[in-house]
């Protein structure tokens, strides 16, 4: 009888582990050594799965599992706890039933900075022309974390010399840009209380501001 493998891959998140399996049915699947799963806590995480030809059909379940409007994709959104189960149950055309269980090891997202047109700095301040700040794009990112996750910025605040000014989305618009003009050469730009509609750990976490020096 063929042996039946099923691939089950979480986008962009390496390394090395084995799936446990649950077979209802014996001998009609078997563990296949795959890359280690890892979700993310408080994000949607997307994965892929891939059946073999010979499934009639499948259904795929889990604790924050959700479908999409492609076939075979589904987002995955794990709750409290330190492993989620996604479990696949095939039914194979001559209707015998194989059932597999994925393990995924549950992750919190570290720390986010501010990025500004995609620049960042950990110590210290970013040089950048009043010009270069026009319609520039205030971002977030998770330094040395390999899922390529976009992370929307609804809105953040503006600071020089004790004046503010608060934005909303994510584009240092016109209204940001005049504030921003007023000040001389050498002034720090602060961007900070950039927010987002993702909750980390039950908790969104703080982002690191992002701090501009005007060099013209």
């Amino acid at each position: 009888m063929k042996k039946l493998f099923l691939v089950l891959v979480l986008s962009s998140f390496y390394s090395f582990s084995q799936d446990s399996l649950n077979v209802l049915k014996p001998k009609l699947s078997v563990i296949e050594l795959e890359r280690i799963k890892v979700v993310y806590r408080g994000i949607s995480n997307p994965i892929t799965i891939a059946v073999p030809s010979n499934v009639k059909s499948f259904i795929v379940s889990g604790p924050g599992v959700s479908t999409t409007d492609v076939i075979g994709k589904y987002n995955v959104r794990p709750g409290s706890g330190k492993e989620l189960i996604i479990k696949v149950e095939m039914v194979l055309q001559d209707n015998s039933v194989v059932v597999e269980e994925h393990v995924y090891k549950i992750k919190g997202l570290p720390a986010p900075i501010g990025t500004i047109n995609g620049e960042y700095t950990t110590k210290g301040s970013i040089p950048f022309t009043k010009e270069e700040l026009k319609q520039a794009e205030v971002t977030i990112k998770m330094v040395d974390f390999l899922p390529n996750i976009q992370i929307e910025t609804i809105s953040f605040l503006i600071s020089c010399n004790g004046k503010y000014l608060n934005i909303d989305g994510n584009i240092i618009n016109e209204e940001a840009f005049n504030f921003i003009k007023k000040f001389k050469k050498r002034s720090l730009i602060i961007i900070s209380e950039i927010r987002y509609p993702i909750a980390i750990d039950q908790r969104a976490k703080t982002v690191q501001p992002i701090v501009i020096e005007l060099i013209d």
